[in-house]
């Protein structure tokens, strides 16, 4: 029997052996390259498209007038732009690092919200919130600002504050005012106060960054994650009895990005 045949017999046998496995065992499997949640890849996308259809009518000049969020408005009852504005962005690298972003630091509270419609739809409302807190409180401290808000940075920031508090060993949801939390989130305000100093962000190339909306979307998102997973986090989530404090242990198997 030619060599060939041997070493296929035994390879098929092998496969046959992982198959039919005892239980408890698992067949080994390939890591996936890339392994995102669906709702952060949507989001992202949505980004990407919505500044495609931005660049093609008129770009920012346009745009920024009829969806960004200009604070004299507020007064004046017209409201849309507290939602509008994260549609709206100011070239490539503001949109691609903003959607950057959102693949970045969206993963952990994604992957506890689930994957379903509702944990989508859950994620997407986050998202919005922390979005629009960060663009009002930045319209109430720029009254008389002449000057159009727009993009998604303070929906992101609020990602971030939630995966501050994720990004655990096990995943689980730390206390608010833990030192961890503290620290990494007071390393995030001094950055934006420092881009507030220079008045140019090198990441995006923008220049007059609204880094108090930056801010203003962190802490929503630090102090919204906890109440938002007690509502809506996926059942196979353990949720904390105090929504600002830890929740019981979970799987120490999994990690703030997924199963390890």
């Amino acid at each position: 029997m030619p060599k060939w045949v041997k070493v296929l017999k035994k390879r098929l046998r092998f496969a046959n052996l992982i198959r039919k496995a005892p239980e408890g065992l698992e067949a080994p499997q390939r890591e996936k390259a890339f392994n995102a949640p669906w709702p952060i890849v949507t989001v992202a996308l949505i980004l990407v498209g919505l500044y495609l259809l931005e660049s093609r009518m008129g770009g920012v000049e346009a745009w920024g007038t009829r969806y960004g969020l200009v604070p004299s408005d507020l007064a004046d009852g017209r409201w849309q732009g507290v939602l509008t504005h994260m549609g709206v962005h100011d070239g490539w690298g503001h949109v691609g690092m903003n959607a950057i972003g959102v693949l970045a630091f969206g993963a952990p509270l994604a992957r506890k919200l689930g994957e379903r419609l509702g944990g989508a739809l859950a994620f997407l409302g986050f998202f919005l919130l922390c979005g629009v807190f960060a663009g009002v409180g930045h319209a109430l401290l720029h009254m008389n600002a002449p000057v159009s808000l727009v993009g998604a940075s303070g929906a992101v920031f609020g990602l971030i504050g939630a995966a501050t508090r994720l990004m655990t060993p096990d995943g689980r949801l730390q206390p608010l005012f833990a030192r961890r939390t503290l620290t990494v989130a007071g390393a995030w305000v001094g950055a934006n106060l420092i881009i507030g100093l220079i008045g140019y962000d090198p990441g995006t190339g923008v220049r007059g960054v609204a880094w108090d909306a930056h801010i203003l979307g962190l802490v929503a998102g630090l102090v919204l994650v906890g109440p938002w997973l007690r509502l809506f986090g996926s059942r196979d989530t353990p949720q904390p009895a105090d929504p600002f404090e830890a929740p019981p242990p979970s799987d120490a198997r999994s990690g703030p990005w997924g199963p390890r």
